[in-house]
């Protein structure tokens, strides 16, 4: 190895030594903000689905992100439609509300968990234990409802599952590890193959 040759490797590793060490200290400098969860539902008639994200923060330290505590900040949901219940959206403006045990599916009857949205026409619900239907809160059961208020329905006993999206930070973190190990195996001398 000459001395230029040298001198890049050592340039570039400090580089990319100095600019790891600075992301970790950003990283663990910020404080801690609300996570973003993607949650799925299956069961309905023809195929149909429900899929949504909602954005929120356990402020409160008791293992439950809940709505009725200010701890959901954003909320949208989809269901992808059937010959019962035509295909609807909603969004913040049409939540209702959620309770999610952290680390679960939500709508076990033997959990206090649950979501609901309405916009007045379509009304969506999943529930276990909660009374969060905007409509008929009597007709509680494990897994979830769709329908409309001019009275189409259709159920489903399967549980919303619930996904972490995850954070910006990790990925950040996971790249520049990568980066780091490509660096270091670029770095390394090479067997010369002509000496035998």
């Amino acid at each position: 190895m000459n001395f230029t040759t040298n001198f890049k490797s050592i340039s570039l590793a400090g580089v990319v030594f100095a600019g790891t060490v600075s992301a970790i200290a950003v990283l663990t400098v910020l404080p801690a903000s609300a996570a973003s969860f993607n949650f799925f539902q299956g069961g309905y008639s023809e195929g149909a689905t429900v899929t949504g994200m909602f954005t929120g923060e356990d402020l409160d330290n008791d293992g439950l992100i809940d709505s009725f505590s200010g701890e959901v900040t954003d909320y949208m949901m989809s269901f992808s439609g059937n010959s019962l219940v035509p295909a609807f959206s909603h969004g913040l403006p049409d939540f209702y509300g959620l309770v999610y045990v952290l680390g679960s599916d939500i709508g076990n009857v033997f959990d206090s968990d649950g979501i609901a949205s309405s916009n007045g026409t379509t009304f969506y619900g999943a529930s276990g234990g909660t009374k969060l239907y905007p409509v008929d809160p009597s007709l509680q059961f494990s897994g979830g409802k769709v329908g409309t208020f001019a009275g189409a329905l259709d159920t489903t006993t399967e549980f919303v599952t619930v996904n972490t999206v995850p954070e910006p930070s990790t990925v950040l973190g996971l790249g520049l590890l990568g980066l780091g190990a490509l660096v270091k195996r670029q770095l390394t001398p090479k067997p010369d193959s002509d000496k035998a």
